[in-house]
């Protein structure tokens, strides 16, 4: 688990978050023992130790861990971690994501792009694979390829091939 920060993206966004809390505990944690073995190295030398002196094996690493691997999250910070990133119990909501840290804003061309370079969607209440289907798909991609002419990012600009 504690192997990399959170820097990924689309689906592994909810572990980051969820994760963020489990890095942030051993590191509080891991600062606590240091103070705790550079005071006990003071106390048996008698010469000051600073924490930054202090470098951990993986006993004490194991140790850390053992002392916050039992209360470092509950189960609403899992569920906001996933909330977070729009996933319910039962479904997206990309309404509840906050957007304010976002480095494209939701009104910035790659945003605007990305109405348009999504997939195309199936007409409703029509059946599958019928004439008055492919019809209507037709004319979707009739009006997603007009958008595209109309769009003045080039594709390779907002980071799509």
């Amino acid at each position: 688990m504690y192997v990399e920060r959170s820097n990924s993206s689309q689906f592994l966004q909810a572990l980051d978050q969820f994760n963020k809390k489990f890095h942030n505990q051993y590191n509080k944690a891991k600062k606590n023992y240091k103070k705790e073995k550079a005071s006990q190295l003071t106390q048996e030398t008698g010469k000051p130790h600073s924490t930054g002196d202090i470098k951990l094996s993986k006993v004490e690493f194991l140790i850390i861990f053992s002392r916050i691997s039992m209360d470092w999250s509950t189960a609403e910070d899992r569920r906001t971690a996933f909330r977070v990133v729009g996933l319910l119990q039962n479904a997206m909501a990309p309404s509840e994501i906050d957007r304010k840290a976002f480095i494209v804003q939701p009104n910035s061309p790659k945003a605007q792009s990305e109405l348009v370079f999504g997939p195309v969607a199936s007409p409703e209440n029509v059946r599958k694979d019928s004439a008055q289907y492919w019809k209507a798909k037709f004319y979707a991609c009739d009006e997603r390829r007009k958008a595209l002419e109309q769009l003045h990012v080039r594709p390779k600009q907002i980071g799509l091939r």
